[in-house]
């Protein structure tokens, strides 16, 4: 199985997000649940480019239990982590992503994956 690269699970609320990722930092982080084994399933990958903490909290009250992350502060790490991480755990046929990451705006950067 890949490996996300990220840090986790924490159950996905707002004390869990404040203390594993407090600071106004961007980052990658991904949604899902633990199985019966303890596994974590990723069912959505994601990043932002502006406060991990604050994208995290976005997702509270949604069906997704727990979450994964990690700070990242290169523009093109992040989204080529964020691009790997959505190829290698199933695209938006697995995931609940609707499409392929976009690039950070006003950059041209292409997945290092399937060159979009």
């Amino acid at each position: 199985m890949p490996s996300l690269g990220l840090i986790g699970p924490y159950s996905l609320n707002s004390e869990e997000i404040d203390i594993n990722f407090p600071f106004n930092k961007p980052g990658n982080f991904a949604l899902g649940y633990l199985d019966d084994s303890n596994v974590f399933i990723v069912e959505y990958v994601g990043r932002s480019d502006t406060d991990l903490n604050q994208i995290l909290k976005t997702n509270l009250g949604k069906s997704y239990k727990y979450f994964k992350a990690k700070y990242i502060d290169n523009d093109k790490d992040r989204y080529d982590k964020e691009c790997n991480n959505f190829h290698d755990f199933g695209e938006d046929k697995l995931l609940t992503n609707a499409a392929h990451p976009a690039p950070l705006q006003g950059t041209s950067y292409k997945c290092p994956v399937c060159d979009k």
